[in-house]
């Protein structure tokens, strides 16, 4: 039973993955109805509040990406820099926050974290981003 629960292929989780600062963050796929250009229309909030941390400069001319995420409560917009990819992730790259972390964190939305090819990255679930957005 061993060798055929070895031979099962890891499942694959498809995240969107973008930089704010020199953070990688990612939001699964499933929650992401559309990607727009960062001018087509105003966004609820941004990535940078969202982390509340000023990660850019508010005068930058770094091009934006406005996802519209789809959850329980309803929509959101968010604002993220580009460039925005898709990823997809084997699952066991996904890993929870260490303890120290999890201790202090003040974000419920930071949820995990995922190891990916060169660095670490922050997974934000965005089930509980809605009544901050609001």
């Amino acid at each position: 039973m061993n060798e055929q629960q070895d031979s099962i292929p890891a499942k694959n989780i498809k995240m969107v993955v973008f930089t704010t600062g020199k953070t990688r963050v990612l939001i699964e796929q499933s929650y992401i109805s559309t990607m727009e250009p960062g001018n087509s229309q105003p966004a609820v909030i941004s990535i940078e509040e969202l982390l509340e941390t000023p990660f850019t400069d508010s005068t930058s001319q770094q091009l934006k990406r406005l996802l519209i995420i789809n959850t329980d409560n309803g929509q959101f917009t968010l604002a993220v820099d580009e460039p925005v990819e898709l990823q997809e992730l084997p699952s066991q790259s996904i890993r929870p926050l260490p303890l120290l972390i999890a201790a202090r964190n003040e974000l419920p939305y930071l949820r995990a974290m995922a190891v990916l090819e060169q660095d670490i990255g922050l997974i934000i679930d965005p089930m509980l981003i809605d009544s901050k957005a609001g």
